[in-house]
């Protein structure tokens, strides 16, 4: 039944037409996609092409973890995306708490700060003008 519905589609010019031009996520409704409809399976397959919530915190790296490292990542990564403008900057960044100097790895996107800095727009604005950009020219 179903392949002679599909066989009716595709060699019907204005039912091809249509078909083509589905919306991006919409399906075309067949016997099958009726009979899941009336067995409530439509809405349980709709449901799980939800989006998922956005991310509660960003990914960070660090070497010999500190209990704080996750907030100050978030308020790192917080204070570089907002300056990251500024410097036409439009590429992934990845923050990496760490003891030493700082430091951008242009190969991985990633931005070594030292543990001791506090986050803040000043600082993610000086990381940028002396790390990101001094690497890329």
């Amino acid at each position: 039944m179903r392949y002679a519905e599909i066989a009716e589609v595709l060699a019907d010019p204005d039912k091809k037409f249509q078909y083509d031009r589905l919306p991006e996520g919409k399906a075309w409704i067949d016997s099958r996609i009726r009979s899941m409809i009336d067995d409530g399976a439509a809405v349980r397959i709709a449901k799980k092409r939800e989006k998922p919530s956005a991310p509660r915190h960003y990914d960070w790296f660090s070497t010999s973890c500190s209990d704080s490292d996750m907030l100050v990542a978030q308020q790192w990564y917080g204070a570089l995306v907002a300056v990251a403008p500024i410097f036409s900057f439009t590429g992934m960044i990845k923050v990496l708490l760490h003891e030493g100097d700082p430091r951008w790895l242009p190969q991985a996107n990633i931005m070594m700060i030292p543990r001791s800095w506090e986050p803040s727009s000043a600082n993610a604005f000086a990381l940028f003008s002396t790390q990101v950009t001094h690497t890329n020219k």
